[in-house]
Parts: C-alpha cells; structure tokens; sequence
C-alpha cells in the first residue's frame, strides 16, 4: 500500500512526506475499507484508496498533528492546531465539529461502549457520537 501509495502521491517511505497531499502531520490510519486517512500540513485531512488514488479530501480548517480515529461506520475524528475536534462522513463530508479553548494535538480514541475520548483543554473530553 505504502509503496503505491508513494508513487501516486509523492509521499516516499522514510521521507518529508511531501507529494501532492501536502506534507503529513501525524501518523496514518487505515479504514475499515483499505482505504489510508491522514492530516496535513495544508490543514486538509486525505483519504487515498490502497492504490493511491485520493478517495477525497476535506479542509478542517488547520493542521492536524492528532492521528484520526475511524469508527466501524467509517467516521473520521480528527483534532486540529485550529483547536477544533472535527468528525468526518465515511465520504469526507462534515458531519460536526467543537470548538475548544486551545488546540486539539491529542489524538481521538474510541472506546468498546463507542463512545469518543479525547484530551482537550487539559481534560478528558468524552462524546457519544
């Protein structure tokens, strides 16, 4: 995946992760289809198919150091340097989004009730999506 992906989007094993998807801010997450999530330094988080081509891509309005979580419906969460904890549609389009106090760095996790944790504000934030 990681090599096709490379080839189609610049992004290089071992690299600056510089390519068509901009520069990669945090680590990448595979969806429940194959398919490779991550944010980016151009504040937009990318989906790419396992041949690596862009499935979509969504501005969230600032970076995303925060790797995303995915549900099993397919749902991205991802916080953002914008301070925002945004969820994504399986398809890339907003379903909501918070505003917090000071950036979300933390990366979201879902728990095994469903429901999503994540630090923010220097607490713990729990949402029942």
């Amino acid at each position: 995946v990681l090599a096709r992906l490379a080839e189609r989007s610049g992004i290089q094993n071992g690299g600056q992760g510089r390519g068509r998807l901009g520069r990669v801010a945090a680590q990448v997450v595979i969806a429940p289809d194959g398919s490779v999530v991550v944010g980016s330094y151009d504040g937009r988080v990318y989906s790419v198919t396992a041949d690596g081509q862009e499935k979509w891509n969504t501005n969230v309005g600032g970076v995303s150091f925060s790797s995303p979580a995915i549900g099993p419906d397919g749902t991205v969460y991802i916080g953002t340097e914008s301070s925002r904890l945004v969820a994504l549609s399986a398809t890339g389009s907003r379903v909501w989004d918070v505003q917090f106090g000071n950036p979300v760095s933390s990366s979201p996790a879902i728990g095994k009730d469903g429901r999503l944790y994540v630090g923010a504000d220097r607490k713990l934030v729990v949402y029942s999506p």
